[in-house]
C-alpha cells in the first residue's frame, strides 16, 4: 500500500534517541537529515514520500512491523 507522511508518527517507524534518518532531496542533490534527540527529531521529524527511499542509522536492531488495510 503506498504511503507518504512522518515517518514516525504516520508511517509508524519505532523512533529511538539516537536515530538518524537520511532522505534525499532530488531539488537540493543532497541528503535531509533528521537527528532524534531525546523525544524530539533535530532539525525535523522526517518526511517521506511514496516510492521515496531512506537510509537509517540506529543504535540497536530494532523491527518496524506495518498492519495494512486496503478498502475496495
Amino acid at each position: 500500500v503506498p504511503q507518504a507522511g512522518v515517518l514516525d508518527t504516520d508511517l509508524g517507524w519505532p523512533a529511538a534517541s539516537g536515530d538518524v534518518i537520511y532522505v534525499f532531496d532530488n531539488a537540493s542533490n543532497n541528503y535531509i537529515i533528521s537527528s532524534r534527540l531525546g523525544p524530539v527529531w533535530s532539525p525535523a521529524a522526517p518526511m517521506v514520500g511514496v516510492a521515496e527511499s531512506f537510509f537509517v542509522k540506529v543504535n540497536a536492531a530494532k523491527t518496524w512491523t506495518r498492519d495494512f488495510s486496503v478498502n475496495q
